[in-house]
């Protein structure tokens, strides 16, 4: 595989022959320990993206009490919706995915709306920093 399968989580081309598939979160969990029932919930998402994938990879005959991992603590909020802002920055559940639109959003910010358009709808850019709503006038709009 060649290229990033991305849906209710997503699925990483190989390095080597190894695959990383994720990612499980748990609002209020800060346990960071490997588990074996989120490998389980790994591999059963990967099913419902894809079962021929799924298939391919062989995941009936994985021990998931034998796969590696990585586990560590995410702040996100409801929704996955990212947080842009002076106050509250940070990315939710789709981080690897929002942060681009994020860095442009903050750019465009710093200029005031002078050099860069906005990359988003103002209404989506102050639901994106709820701390902070930002007016056409301040963007020289």
């Amino acid at each position: 595989m060649r290229t990033i399968v991305s849906a209710n989580g997503y699925l990483a081309p190989s390095a080597g022959e190894l695959h990383v598939l994720g990612a499980m979160h748990g609002f209020n969990d800060e346990a960071v320990d490997v588990r074996a029932s989120d490998h389980a919930e790994n591999l059963s998402m990967l099913v419902g993206i894809s079962p021929a994938l799924a298939k391919s990879m062989n995941i009936d005959s994985l021990n998931v009490e034998q796969l590696n991992g990585r586990a560590s603590v995410r702040a996100s909020v409801p929704g996955a919706m990212p947080l842009v802002g002076e106050l509250l920055p940070g990315h939710g559940t789709r981080g690897l995915i929002t942060a681009g639109h994020s860095g442009e959003l903050i750019a465009a910010m710093a200029c005031g709306g002078q050099l860069l358009p906005l990359p988003l709808p103002l209404g989506v850019v102050n639901a994106l920093a709820p701390a902070h709503d930002v007016g056409q006038e301040e963007l020289g709009l």
